[in-house]
């Protein structure tokens, strides 16, 4: 499966391409390193604003289907004759075909999708740090290693110059 990596994604009130906040730029890592922390505390903190728009559209829609059910409950229009109460079941019925709460829903679902994308963002944000780490330790350890072999290098050098210079 291959990523798009120019998918665009609304943060907060901008746009971002997914691949800006998640490619390293490798020819430039010192950047990559100083940025990071800044990249995921600026999606965190909109991860944690989605997650409470999310909870508050959650509790509108709640507080919306209650009122629906209550009203359609006692509304003598849905009453059947011989009846003083709309069931339950009539009355669910009715909220879950109410506009109102049909909105509330949508409204709901779309908080959710924009919490759960910030999230999953943020996660990657998350795993891009951990690689970041992964590299650096790579690159410090290569360049520990290519610094043995030019003082290994060195060393044998002097010795062979050394060597020469007795025999010589």
């Amino acid at each position: 499966m291959q990523l798009d990596m120019n998918l665009t994604v609304t943060l907060g009130d901008k746009d971002v391409r997914l691949g800006d906040l998640l490619v390293v730029d490798q020819t430039n890592l010192s950047n990559e390193f100083s940025a990071q922390s800044a990249r995921f505390a600026y999606v965190a903190v909109l991860a944690a604003i989605a997650k409470g728009k999310h909870s508050d559209a959650v509790r509108k829609r709640k507080a919306e289907e209650g009122t629906a059910f209550v009203e359609y409950k006692n509304d003598e229009e849905y009453i059947p004759k011989g009846s003083r109460t709309v069931s339950d079941g009539v009355a669910q019925s009715l909220v879950n075909s109410d506009n109102d709460c049909m909105r509330a829903r949508h409204v709901e679902a779309r908080a959710e999708e924009d919490m759960l994308l910030l999230q999953a963002v943020r996660d990657a944000l998350r795993m891009r740090a951990d690689m970041l780490q992964s590299l650096g330790a790579s690159l410090r350890h290569e360049q520990e290693m290519e610094g043995m072999v030019t003082r290994d290098v060195a060393t044998a050098t002097k010795q062979a110059i050394r060597k020469r210079k007795k025999e010589g």
